[in-house]
């Protein structure tokens, strides 16, 4: 089954990681346990608990790895307890960068709170949360 993500930017200026466009349309499946964006990454495990690569760039590889605890987070759509795939990236030569990044999941919902440090920072820098949602037929 694939589903289609719409993924609304506002102010999409002050904001680095933001799509260009305003609107963009993501294609996403469910494999073995895992949303994949279609032709693309794996977004999110719901049961693998030890760290799964990503990606692998010349500055690093990226491994996310599914927490173990679910976190309660509030946002502006409400209170949801989520499940927590952390992201990190590996140097070549095996250190870790500083920064760390999360990505907040609700099962029957999907994606609730993302956060992202960039790579080389603690701090974050840059988050995406949930403010709506409708489980509705879509009529």
């Amino acid at each position: 089954m694939i589903f289609t993500l719409k993924t609304t930017t506002i102010d999409g200026g002050s904001c680095v990681f933001c799509n260009d466009e305003p609107i963009v349309m993501t294609k996403i499946k469910d494999s073995l346990g895992y949303l994949v964006e279609v032709g693309g990454p794996i977004i999110f495990s719901s049961t693998n608990e030890e760290d799964y690569q990503t990606a692998s760039y010349a500055y690093g590889t990226i491994f996310k790895v599914l927490k173990q605890n679910e976190v309660l987070i509030t946002v502006p759509a409400g209170q949801f307890v989520t499940k927590d795939n952390e992201r990190n990236t590996v140097k070549p030569d095996g250190t870790r960068f500083e920064g760390t990044d999360n990505n907040y999941f609700t099962d029957g919902i999907g994606e609730i709170r993302q956060t992202y440090s960039g790579v080389t920072r603690k701090k974050i820098i840059h988050e995406r949360q949930l403010i709506s949602f409708n489980l509705g037929n879509g009529s």
